[in-house]
């Protein structure tokens, strides 16, 4: 990891599979010393942009356990037409420091899907905002 382990932005990021838009849902959550966002699309529609309070300890011991990833070279995915991925992302002063993209076919330590799911739970009721509906004609 770059900078000394230095970090002032944790994403984590979900890229559904090719399906349709009613049942698509992508999204990212980004996360800083004092808010978790996310934003879920549809095919690059934003449907859910919004922000939860966090406090400095949540973000703190989540920078910890950041720099207890896998220390493997970043691994950007493959282009693979229609798969659907998950990547983390570190970031220091808007660069980034730590990339790493999966999917299926390439198996995680159980640390990192931990991680991922560490993040995913700073936003409450995630599972019911990515039933968020995707009204079509509101886009065209």
């Amino acid at each position: 990891m770059k900078n000394n382990g230095q970090i002032d932005k944790v994403e984590y990021r979900y890229d559904d599979s090719s399906i349709p838009p009613e049942y698509h849902r992508s999204y990212i959550i980004s996360v800083t010393s004092n808010k978790a966002q996310i934003v879920i699309d549809v095919y690059g529609d934003i449907i859910l942009d919004t922000n939860f309070v966090i406090d400095t300890n949540q973000f703190t011991t989540l920078v910890t356990a950041a720099k207890q990833l896998e220390r493997a070279k970043s691994r950007i995915r493959k282009n693979v037409d229609g798969a659907s991925y998950k990547g983390i992302r570190l970031y220091y002063q808007d660069e980034v420091i730590y990339n790493l993209y999966w999917d299926k076919a390439k198996k995680m330590e159980p640390y990192t899907t931990q991680f991922a799911e560490q993040i995913q739970a700073l936003i409450p009721n995630l599972k019911e905002l990515l039933d968020t509906p995707y009204i079509e004609e509101h886009f065209n």
